[in-house]
């Protein structure tokens, strides 16, 4: 156990077309009536996984028999998957999922459920020996931490309904004062912020948030339609913008700018560079930010300049990700500065900044002593 088993040692579970294997995959996906499935503490999920390698020793068996097999119902406890022969309770087994980083991972375990669906067709439970993260295996099952301030009941909790129903973390404020120690408590990737609360101007809790840099995304909720008007709000620090009245796909649409999986070093395993790839994580978003602004000021000589730097330390930190995208905007800094490609690309870097974060599970923002 341990290895990716070769294709020629390895077994398909059923025999069965692809549709009838989902069929009887969202069949399967609805819990049973009475929600016992054996030792499975944790709540079932609906997360199906590409196939993965189920590697079984069933009592009396000195050797392993690997199947490839339609799995279902992924969550941090355990999984189940199809298969055509009965399997006994108490079989020890290795489960062997790919993350969305393509890398292949390893899941001892037990098989604690075999439900018989038809004739040579079961249903087999498996919990794992140890807790998984099911977010390395499925971008769905990560969910973003949400921070609305908007002091309108009803427009409160309209976003919040909308955000809940898209797999967000929500936590609502109704004032800015206060909102760095939330922002701090709660990390929220996505701040989502009506400009004209009560208590006072929207763009000075901007300017704090930012001040403190604040790494994740900021967007605006205005009744603004002035381009000029609305243009003041994205210099303020803002990176999107929403014009009243709300709907779900524009909420749909925000979540997006955030990323769900982590980016890891490629250099995580060197002891020695690790306060470097934590200040790095920590100073990208500030980089990025002034790259920014520097656009903003066709200022693209000082752009350079950064960008480069910004490519370096990420080359040398082991985020390729972030230099190959680092080379596409200073290609078109020194060349022909087209304004739509260098937003793009910006907001690419801003979504790598966070995903950076993900990976070292820094918080979204750092409160500086004064």
């Amino acid at each position: 156990m341990g290895m990716v088993a070769t294709s020629s040692s390895v077994r398909h579970s059923v025999r069965l077309g692809s549709e009838a294997v989902q069929e009887l995959l969202g069949r399967i996906g609805r819990p049973p009536r009475d929600n016992k499935v054996g030792d499975r503490q944790p709540k079932r999920c609906a997360y199906r996984h590409k196939e993965g390698i189920v590697h079984i020793r069933q009592p009396g068996e000195t050797a392993d028999t690997s199947y490839l097999v339609p799995t279902q119902n992924l969550s941090s406890g355990g999984f189940s998957f199809l298969h055509g022969e009965l399997v006994h309770i108490g079989s020890k087994c290795l489960t062997q999922l790919i993350t969305l980083h393509g890398n292949w991972k390893d899941m001892p375990g037990r098989v604690v459920r075999c439900h018989c669906l038809k004739n040579g067709l079961y249903e087999v439970s498996v919990v794992f020996e140890r807790p998984i993260q099911v977010s390395d295996f499925h971008e769905a099952a990560s969910k973003v931490n949400v921070l609305v301030a908007e002091d309108n009941t009803t427009a409160e909790s309209l976003l919040k309904r909308f955000l809940i129903s898209l797999n967000a973390d929500v936590k609502c404020v109704k004032q800015g004062v206060g909102m760095l120690d939330t922002v701090q408590r709660f990390s929220p990737e996505l701040v989502i912020m009506d400009l004209n609360m009560l208590d006072g101007d929207g763009f000075t809790t901007i300017a704090q948030l930012r001040e403190h840099e604040y790494a994740g995304f900021i967007v605006a909720i205005t009744e603004a339609t002035n381009p000029k008007q609305l243009g003041k709000i994205l210099e303020a620090g803002c990176d999107e913008f929403l014009c009243k009245p709300i709907k779900r796909e524009d909420i749909s649409s925000l979540l997006k700018l955030v990323p769900c999986e982590p980016l890891l070093s490629t250099q995580g395993d060197d002891e020695k560079l690790a306060s470097l790839i934590e200040e790095f994580a920590i100073e990208l978003p500030v980089q990025v930010r002034l790259l920014e602004h520097f656009v903003r000021c066709a200022d693209y000589v000082d752009a350079a300049e950064l960008i480069r730097e910004i490519r370096n330390s990420s080359e040398t930190c082991g985020f390729k990700p972030v230099s190959d995208l680092t080379r596409v905007v200073e290609t078109e800094l020194i060349g022909r500065h087209r304004e739509a490609e260098l937003v793009d690309g910006i907001r690419r870097l801003k979504q790598l900044s966070l995903a950076v974060r993900r990976g070292l599970q820094l918080p979204s923002l750092y409160i500086i002593p004064v």
